[in-house]
């Protein structure tokens, strides 16, 4: 029997600041049906919720809303999930998730993705974005850098091979930049 995270929701929560909620950091993690919350992160890097950097990594069947990244420097982002590119080079998938109510907020450099910030992603990674909700997610900062992706957004350095089927992304917000 595979467990039903909706009938027995398991809420991962921080309280207080200036602490992501969850760091991947080591490869072949599989984090499946929980729900992330609460991050208050400041940092000059990325994530409130979820900081993917590490090889075969997938999340799956999790809701990750209500978490804060206020970053001061180029390159932060999501909100809700960052992925680290320059420590991915082989796979990471986001499948089956609902990303909902997440703000990040920049004051310097390039950021991107109040729900999902693909950061760097090389040539060689394979990233799979599949059967996703990304909703009312805000990137907001300072009207002179570039922000992109209320909802999702990704530089990369080479174009990776993505898998970005079957999601729904509504009602975003971006200060400056897209939307989507």
């Amino acid at each position: 029997n595979e467990r039903d995270p909706d009938e027995y929701e398991t809420i991962i929560q921080k309280t207080g600041t200036n602490s992501r909620v969850l760091v991947i950091g080591t490869a072949n993690v599989v984090f499946d049906g929980f729900t992330v919350t609460g991050g208050f992160q400041n940092t000059s890097g990325g994530a409130g919720g979820i900081y993917i950097g590490a090889d075969n990594v997938a999340v799956r069947n999790c809701k990750v809303t209500g978490n804060y990244l206020n970053t001061t420097g180029a390159g932060g982002g999501g909100g809700g999930i960052y992925v680290h590119g320059f420590a991915v080079t082989s796979s990471v998938e986001i499948s089956s998730c609902t990303i909902s109510e997440n703000i990040a907020y920049s004051s310097a450099g390039s950021s991107g993705g109040g729900g999902v910030w693909f950061r760097s992603v090389p040539a060689t990674a394979n990233l799979i974005f599949v059967n996703c909700t990304v909703t009312n997610n805000t990137m907001n900062g300072s009207a002179n850098i570039y922000q992109g992706g209320g909802g999702v957004g990704m530089t990369s350095s080479g174009g990776p091979l993505l898998q970005f089927r079957n999601n729904v992304i509504t009602g975003n917000t971006a200060f400056v930049g897209r939307t989507y």
